[in-house]
């Protein structure tokens, strides 16, 4: 679309992208392709990996939360969630009591790869979560080919990528929120939020949760931080 143009020829005059939009979006996405899909039961929305619920007494939640909540509480309205020092997430009620707690592990992609192998379950492939993704629509995103010009995915809590997908699943809503694969060099759904963080634009942010979203470099960062890793199990049938 004209807004669309518009949107990546500001990006790329800033950061001297050399090559024009579609250009740029082919080598950013994955090429056409034809693959065999086994029958799968996949699951509606990802986890975080290493997220281990605990009691909101657990010490270590006593221990965290010390001195962390207090300068807060003078606020007019308490946060939903707060994560705290990396190591524990916790969501807060409106009088600022904690309501549910979880320790932030940091397990390595091979020991998520057997917990799930030990459970019957495995992550998908880079062309089975495509498929899933996409569910057979050949546009740029799940749900066509266009995006809102003048926000970006994660600062939008309403729009076409915060509904379902044609199979019924939550995905490719947050470029944060980036999934791993059974291949450990491709992540999908995302690039943890870089582009994002580093205020690219509109329009090469939104391409971050195309379907066929495939950036390396961009993804590394993903691929070298245990701390935030999502995965989406799947049963094959």
């Amino acid at each position: 679309t004209p807004e669309q143009n518009a949107s990546y020829a500001a990006t790329a005059t800033e950061y001297g992208i050399p090559v024009g939009i579609q250009d740029y979006i082919t080598s950013v996405t994955s090429p056409a392709r034809a693959a065999v899909v086994p029958p799968l039961l996949v699951s509606v929305t990802a986890i975080e990996a290493g997220l281990v619920p605990v009691p909101p007494s657990h010490p270590k939640i006593t221990r965290l939360l010390a001195g962390h909540l207090d300068p807060q509480r003078g606020r007019s309205a308490a946060p939903k969630a707060i994560e705290v020092h990396s190591q524990a997430r916790v969501t807060v009620n409106r009088d600022w009591t904690v309501a549910g707690a979880w320790l932030l592990e940091t397990p390595s992609y091979g020991q998520v790869a057997g917990d799930l192998a030990e459970a019957g379950q495995r992550l998908l492939t880079p062309d089975e979560w495509e498929h899933a993704c996409g569910a057979g629509a050949a546009t740029l995103f799940r749900w066509g080919d266009d995006c809102p010009p003048d926000t970006v995915p994660d600062g939008s809590t309403t729009g076409p990528h915060r509904e379902p997908n044609r199979f019924g699943l939550d995905i490719a809503q947050d470029p944060y929120r980036t999934e791993r694969t059974a291949d450990p060099s491709v992540v999908c759904g995302g690039d943890g939020g870089g582009i994002i963080c580093g205020g690219a634009g509109a329009f090469v942010s939104w391409l971050t949760i195309a379907t066929a979203y495939r950036d390396p470099p961009a993804s590394a960062p993903v691929l070298e931080n245990n701390t935030r890793m999502y995965l989406r199990p799947a049963i094959p049938l």
